[in-house]
């Protein structure tokens, strides 16, 4: 959160209770808010406003951060609940025709590694069980 939007915070806390901003006020509580979110102070100032009359500390803000945190949470997980989904566009997750081109070629068999046809496979394999066949028929016993 930055200083305006503490000033804000502060001028939103003054409409209920009247209370006098000035320059030095808004440094001081940015100083001890100022690490907060400003959408979560302004629901930690929301939350303080409808559970205590106490006059508005910085210190309030902080202490109801985790409340208003879970209440921010809960909120948009029903706004997510009640939102269609979205439709996904393929053209968003196409690969690009410079990369297909070179997976299809990383893809690519050569004639070496090209599975044969099944009878030339076949043809292969007899003849080399008929030169396997010849060698042993031709080995000394």
């Amino acid at each position: 959160m930055n200083k305006g939007d503490t000033a804000r915070l502060l001028s939103k806390a003054a409409l209920v209770d009247n209370r006098i901003i000035s320059p030095e006020i808004v440094e001081a509580w940015h100083e001890i808010i100022g690490h907060l979110d400003y959408h979560l102070a302004m629901e930690a100032l929301r939350i303080h406003r409808t559970t205590s009359d106490a006059y508005l500390q910085p210190a309030h803000i902080i202490a109801n951060t985790r409340r208003a945190r879970e209440h921010l949470e809960l909120a948009d997980r029903k706004q997510r609940a009640i939102e269609p989904a979205k439709r996904l566009n393929p053209d968003d997750y196409r690969i690009p025709a410079r990369i297909r081109s070179s997976l299809a070629k990383l893809w690519e068999r050569s004639d070496d590694t090209k599975p044969k046809p099944v009878a030339k496979h076949e043809q292969e394999r007899r003849r080399q069980l008929g030169a396997i066949r010849e060698r042993i028929q031709n080995t000394p016993d």
